[in-house]
């Protein structure tokens, strides 16, 4: 009985010390747009109008770039992907109508500040694809975890003086994983640039582990 009851905590005991092993981190890719184009020049793709980072500047306008991850997914499990763009709107367009005895027709006029809406259309090249409003803030989307597999994700932005102009600040892919760990950790965790701290439960599975055997030996003796 004691021989299996000892064999029980050593399980519980090695299970908690290899939970140690698997820990969960990210790794974020960051493109950072200005008028000339983007920080790293290999992420941009292509873009319409005057300028890099603003949008509306021609009827149709745009600008693409890609999100590169070079990262070994074969020996982790990912959670969840995240893309978060960063806009600025500072003014608006609205649609005025001017009419007389010839008839009417309507023309965009722009105001000094962002009361008035902006819309943009924004997708990715594995097919996901989003329309709304555009204001100044951050906007997180989830990804298909599928779709960065390959190391690569590429998103445009596009939009029209008709609809309201805006500039893309950032865009930011981050993708979120837990890695089985073998080996020293305390190296691992400097390559990544991650400190993992053991959840509570993995404390309490060790310290009943040792209570137990420490009763178990002082018995014996």
């Amino acid at each position: 009985m004691k021989k299996m009851m000892i064999s029980v905590f050593l399980g519980i005991g090695l299970t908690a010390l290899f939970s140690l092993n698997a820990k969960a981190a990210s790794i974020t890719d960051t493109v950072l747009f200005n008028a000339n184009g983007t920080t790293i020049e290999e992420d941009l793709i292509s873009y319409g109008g005057g300028t890099v980072d603003k949008i509306g500047d021609s009827y149709f306008d745009w600008v693409a770039w890609e999100h590169s991850v070079a990262f070994d997914f074969s020996n982790v499990t990912v959670s969840s992907v995240v893309l978060s763009l960063t806009f600025e709107d500072d003014q608006g367009v609205f649609w005025a109508v001017n009419s007389g005895w010839w008839g009417s027709y309507s023309y965009p006029v722009t105001t000094a500040d962002d009361s008035a809406s902006e819309w943009a259309v924004g997708w990715t090249d594995d097919g996901q694809f989003d329309i709304g409003e555009v204001d100044t803030g951050t906007y997180e989307y989830d990804i298909d975890i599928e779709s960065i597999l390959d190391g690569s994700l590429i998103v445009t932005i596009t939009g029209s003086f008709i609809t309201g102009d805006f500039y893309v600040v950032s865009s930011e892919l981050t993708v979120n994983y837990t890695e089985l760990v073998s080996g020293n950790t305390e190296d691992t965790n400097e390559i990544n640039g991650n400190n993992p701290v053991p959840e509570p439960s993995t404390f309490l599975m060790i310290g009943l582990s040792l209570l137990a055997l420490s009763g178990l030996i002082r018995k014996r003796a």
